[in-house]
């Protein structure tokens, strides 16, 4: 069975044999998604990792979902993700997927498990990891909205940028603008703000006219109604006038 995570709601087990965890696994993974899931158990109600350590602490990293497969057997744990990802994706997923999982495993066992032949699979690895060195989120989105084949992905993947590549796809290539290293870094540094991820959250829930709108509103409310709003003591109900007394304390500027 597969469910999303919060990665937070998933526990390491003591005895897990960890890997270093590294910053430019989780950001190839930031460009591409979460493709291979984690593999999981049900303890007392809880779940246990079993597999996929790595791309959990990505998930922290990265304040993102992540897929998990609740294991109820005690079968081959590369096997649980391999057969989640046989037959589902396109060819640029099946490149991520055994990316993923060459983190985890070695490329003998992975080769063996798959049925392929331990070159390939170094193959689709070194590929993979040259596409998120010169692709973007957008790209990554194209690619899989086209369902470009896994064969002609292998065929351009040794194009020197992203220009030489979708060349080689014959497909135009989504229109990306350059966002210099240390914007990122500012997004990412704001990211971790509460009040803005406030706003963010705003935004979402009401849409973004929706948003102004409600801003406007309160903005009104505060110029005119709060002003005034301590003349309507005594002259309106006291729960009434409490929460619109705390309303005003709240978007008071």
């Amino acid at each position: 069975m597969l469910i999303f995570l919060n990665p937070d709601d998933v526990i390491v087990p003591p005895n897990y044999i960890t890997v270093r965890h590294q910053k430019q696994t989780c950001e190839a993974i930031r460009i591409t998604g979460f493709i291979a899931p984690i593999v999981v158990k049900r303890e007392n109600g809880k779940y246990v990792l079993v597999d996929g350590y790595e791309r959990l602490m990505c998930a922290k990293a990265l304040k993102m979902q992540i897929p998990a497969i609740v294991a109820e057997s005690s079968g081959n744990i590369l096997s649980f993700a391999l057969n989640y990802v046989r037959g589902r994706y396109c060819g640029v997923d099946i490149l991520e997927a055994v990316r993923q999982l060459t983190e985890q495993y070695d490329m003998a066992t992975l080769a063996k498990v798959l049925g392929r032949s331990y070159e390939t699979v170094r193959r689709y690895r070194s590929v993979a990891e040259h596409l998120v060195s010169i692709l973007s989120v957008d790209d990554y989105r194209m690619l899989r909205e086209q369902c470009v084949p896994l064969k002609k992905l292998i065929k351009c993947g040794s194009a020197r940028d992203r220009e030489e590549f979708f060349d080689c796809l014959g497909a135009k290539s989504p229109r990306t603008k350059y966002i210099p290293p240390d914007v990122i870094k500012k997004a990412q540094e704001l990211e971790k703000d509460q009040d803005l991820q406030v706003a963010v959250d705003l935004v979402k829930m009401f849409t973004p006219q929706g948003a102004i709108k409600l801003v406007e509103a309160l903005d009104l409310m505060r110029k005119i109604v709060c002003n005034q709003w301590d003349k309507c003591l005594g002259k309106v109900e006291f729960e009434v006038y409490n929460t619109v007394k705390h309303l005003c304390d709240v978007i008071k500027v």
